[in-house]
């Protein structure tokens, strides 16, 4: 439908950003994933500055629909997070270190998260109609389901909460679903 093979003005798609991650990282990341090792990097987070070094096991890549991400257990926070490949510095020692124990249930990755939503309050019924059409839904509400790790995720894609959001929530159902290991 973009192509434009008839002498029309061509259409446009809007360019996506191109991330490119360091190789090197990713293998090692991998490594360690497969080895079920912990392996100290350099991370740098948005929301807190520059990170002096911290010891992560890795279990999975993941992805959000537009960037790769790597779920690792963090030592120095204690718990799971999601972690940008491309924010963890190439130059960090990738010191590898056998993990003493096994590594904590991911809770929230081994909880499904079902979120049903409804076109925006607010919207005419004309309007409500066209998001139920632009959104595919099969009846009055659409089932959405993915990983409670993924969550956040979702909501920031999808925009809601955001203003101008077409959807909002109506209710959340959270299952636990078989460790994956």
């Amino acid at each position: 439908i973009l192509a434009s093979d008839d002498g029309n003005k061509p259409s446009s798609t809007l360019p996506r950003p191109e991330r490119k991650a360091d190789q090197r990282t990713i293998a090692l990341l991998h490594q360690a994933i497969r080895s079920g090792r912990a392996l100290n990097v350099r991370y740098t987070s948005m929301s807190s500055g520059a990170d002096e070094g911290q010891w992560i096991a890795p279990t999975r890549f993941t992805s959000d629909g537009e960037s790769v991400h790597v779920r690792a257990y963090s030592f120095k926070h204690g718990e799971y997070r999601n972690y940008l490949p491309i924010r963890i510095d190439p130059d960090s020692s990738f010191e590898e270190r056998n993990q003493a124990e096994p590594l904590p249930e991911d809770v929230d990755w081994d909880t499904r998260v079902i979120i049903w939503l409804r076109p925006k309050s607010g919207l005419t019924e004309r309007q409500a109609n066209v998001v139920r059409r632009e959104f595919s839904f099969e009846g009055g509400f659409l089932r959405v389901e993915t990983r409670k790790a993924l969550e956040f995720f979702f909501d920031r894609r999808w925009g809601l909460g955001e203003k101008g959001s077409r959807l909002e929530r109506v209710r959340v159902e959270y299952q636990k679903i078989q460790s994956s290991g």
